[in-house]
């Protein structure tokens, strides 16, 4: 199916070729075959490019008048600010003490999500259903964070925390970015100036750790912000050896 709204001579020249039997279309350096596929466009008639061997199914738009808000719905939304102050009179107290704990969030969208649903008084589904509107949004954030630069460098950092090491140089980082990232079968390979810059952007600020170069002090302070960016990046995360570690470093930061 083909919605186009400005057709031009050349794409409907396209369209009407792949009705053809064993017509092919070289994408991306591949041939595909599109089996005499049947074009149905939708939109405007066509007239100057017609598709060929095409069904048309011509929409025109109606500018009808929207319809007016009935006088019962102008009246509720008139008192609206009235009802919400009383609403808030007589819950503030029940709700200073609510401890709503929503599930399946990110850090940042569950203190939305709780503020929120402590702010719902009496009313579980609502509850539910203001989680559930918020948690497609944040999936597809944390979906599309997972997908970059950016997951790899937390990546490469939570992997090296994890070696019960003190410490990291940018060099070393970089060279476990690589690795991740050549495992990938990605082409791009970042050098240790790059991954220095996307520390800095992840808030993690590296420092001189000899003469030899600056890097990464794996110190209490430090994991807790990676674990957090680990969660926030969709990284998978070992509880158990996250625990283990926070363990050998408490002398250290005693």
């Amino acid at each position: 199916m083909v919605s186009v709204p400005n057709l031009d001579r050349r794409t409907a020249a396209l369209f009407g070729n792949l009705t053809y039997p064993d017509s092919v279309v070289v994408e991306d350096g591949s041939f595909t075959c599109s089996s005499r596929s049947m074009a149905i466009y939708a939109g405007e008639d066509p007239v100057t490019h017609k598709i060929l061997n095409s069904i048309n199914i011509h929409l025109t738009p109606k500018h009808a008048d929207r319809p007016r808000r009935p006088e019962w719905l102008q009246k509720h939304i008139k008192h609206v600010p009235g009802h919400l102050r009383q609403y808030r009179d007589k819950n503030i107290g029940h709700v200073s003490r609510c401890e709503f704990v929503p599930s399946g969030l990110s850090s940042g969208t569950w203190a939305i999500a709780e503020t929120l649903g402590s702010s719902i008084v009496g009313a579980p589904e609502l509850q539910k259903k203001v989680v559930a509107l918020l948690k497609t949004p944040d999936q597809r954030r944390h979906f599309e964070r997972s997908d970059t630069i950016e997951a790899v460098v937390v990546e490469a950092i939570r992997n090296l925390s994890r070696d019960r090491r003190k410490h990291a140089y940018v060099r070393e980082i970089a060279a476990e970015v690589n690795r991740l990232l050549e495992a990938r079968g990605e082409t791009v390979r970042l050098s240790p100036e790059k991954v220095g810059h996307r520390l800095k952007k992840l808030d993690l600020r590296t420092h001189p750790l000899s003469q030899t170069g600056k890097g990464l002090t794996f110190d209490k302070a430090t994991i807790a912000v990676i674990q957090q960016l680990a969660s926030a990046y969709g990284v998978e995360d070992m509880p158990e050896e996250t625990e283990n570690l926070h363990d050998s470093q408490a002398p250290e930061n005693k």
